[in-house]
């Protein structure tokens, strides 16, 4: 039910429906699979082989799902793919053992897809205001200083706490928060990075705070611990994932660009593979068609007419 690589194909063919029932399948439904393993966080500890499992499949998921994100236009396709990516994101929490982490974020994915699906309609107005607002430059130096930045601040929570959990997701919401004041220092305003550094501040507080409301309900389950293998695995792929991102959109004209652009639009054709691979297994059989007497059409016509 998370629509993980390469069993995606569903949620992302589902955001034709109408943008309620877009809503309800993508804030509501999707979040069935996290509900499940938030439920058997128990018996999930005892399984080092699924946590891997989870863990390999939802990471590279996340990783793929992002950057698929970045090449869509249809804000409603965007959002799915970002489902996708947000449930690999979850999943990734429950195989490190950060089930307050994956709970909060199911409560708030709920929240922003819902809204974010039912907002679609205002999509041209949006527009409209990010064209008249402020531009925000990414440069390549200030993708390096984001990425320093993030990596030091990362490494200095174990020398100044007690912090001895993964250092990945750590790294993540970091890099991100970075980037946010990256570029609004760079924005023709000068003074909009103060209002960007209160929203990153109120962003982290509240990560925090749901953090430790929802952690006395998980006290009992062990994480996993600091550079582990899980923990490099996961800091790989974030590294990855940004690196990537950065190129997309500062060389676009770059020939590695354009092949890696072309095979992420085309969802790098895991869904056509699956798709074929399943009608192999089970092949659809249609009904022949049943032949029918003259008496009996020229009976059928009577009674349409």
């Amino acid at each position: 039910m998370c629509a993980q690589l390469p069993l995606h194909g569903w949620l992302i063919q589902v955001v034709e429906a109408p943008t309620p029932i877009s809503a309800l399948l993508h804030a509501g439904i999707i979040n069935l699979g996290g509900f499940l393993l938030i439920s058997f966080a128990p018996l999930m500890a005892l399984a080092p082989v699924a946590q891997w499992t989870l863990l390999i499949v939802a990471g590279l998921s996340t990783l793929i799902s992002a950057l698929v994100m970045v090449t869509r236009i249809s804000i409603k396709v965007r959002l799915a793919w970002s489902t996708c990516a947000q449930m690999g994101l979850m999943l990734i929490e429950c195989a490190l053992g950060l089930y307050e982490l994956a709970l909060l974020h199911l409560i708030t994915h709920s929240l922003y897809k819902a809204y974010a699906f039912l907002s679609t309609g205002e999509a041209v107005h949006d527009f409209g205001l990010k064209q008249l607002a402020p531009q925000k430059k990414v440069s390549f130096e200030s993708a390096v200083i984001c990425l320093s930045l993030a990596v030091a601040v990362t490494a200095a929570i174990p020398l100044l706490t007690s912090y001895d959990g993964p250092l990945s997701v750590w790294l993540l919401v970091n890099t991100a928060l970075a980037l946010y004041l990256v570029s609004a220092f760079n924005q023709s305003n000068k003074r909009a990075w103060l209002p960007a550094l209160v929203i990153a501040a109120g962003l982290l507080g509240f990560y925090l705070a749901g953090k430790s409301l929802l952690g006395n309900m998980f006290s009992s389950l062990t994480h996993t611990n600091m550079f582990s293998a899980m923990d490099i695995w996961l800091m790989i792929l974030f590294l990855c994932l940004f690196s990537l991102t950065v190129q997309i959109r500062l060389f676009p004209q770059a020939k590695q660009t354009q092949t890696l652009y072309r095979w992420l639009f085309s969802g790098i054709y895991l869904d056509e593979m699956m798709t074929r691979l399943t009608l192999q297994l089970w092949p659809v059989v249609l009904r022949p068609k049943i032949k029918q007497s003259k008496t009996e059409q020229k009976s059928i016509e009577e009674s349409w007419v």
